[in-house]
């Protein structure tokens, strides 16, 4: 006799077991704070077209249904939550899968303090004026430089300026480096 065996379309995803441990804390969760929330929007992004999963699939449906709030309105919600600067700070190991993982850590520290980024009072001619007098940059200055070009804040013509001064000073440091290697 001949049997016959049929694959199902129903596959494990590779984060099943993280994304479980997350679901399973999401679960309990009478009072979601932020990061909750983005959490439950990502596995639904994540599991929304991936065939099988059914457990998974159904306990979000249990956590939308225990938080009293819908699909529309969690994206609703994560969007104003992503627009008041919220970013993950030392959260990275919760959300592997999620983009966050691959993303350069500069950018997540200086989003992470995104506040103090803007609040060096310098203004970019008083800064690069710094930088062409040999002096170096306080830790606050430096972000909110970073800040600046990250936002766009600077101009061309600015930022050529800024990487030169930046180039001159890296030479000026090498040259002492050699000076004193040679001393």
């Amino acid at each position: 006799m001949i049997q016959y065996f049929f694959m199902s379309n129903d596959q494990t995803h590779p984060l099943h077991s993280k994304d479980k441990d997350i679901i399973d804390s999401l679960i309990t969760k009478e009072k979601p704070e932020d990061l909750d929330y983005i959490n439950l929007a990502r596995l639904i992004n994540r599991y929304a077209n991936f065939p099988g999963e059914i457990e998974i699939k159904n306990d979000i449906e249990k956590i939308l249904k225990f938080w009293r709030i819908n699909k529309e309105k969690l994206f609703s919600k994560t969007k104003i939550i992503w627009s008041k600067t919220f970013r993950p700070s030392h959260t990275n190991k919760d959300l592997v899968g999620s983009g966050f993982d691959t993303s350069n850590w500069i950018l997540s520290v200086l989003f992470s303090s995104i506040n103090k980024l803007m609040s060096s009072i310098l203004s970019n001619p008083e800064i690069l004026n710094n930088l062409l007098d040999g002096e170096n940059l306080d830790d606050s200055t430096s972000r909110s430089l970073m800040q600046r070009w990250l936002n766009d804040e600077i101009s061309d013509v600015q930022t050529g300026a800024f990487l030169g001064a930046l180039r001159a000073k890296v030479v000026l440091v090498l040259s002492y480096v050699l000076w004193l290697k040679n001393f």
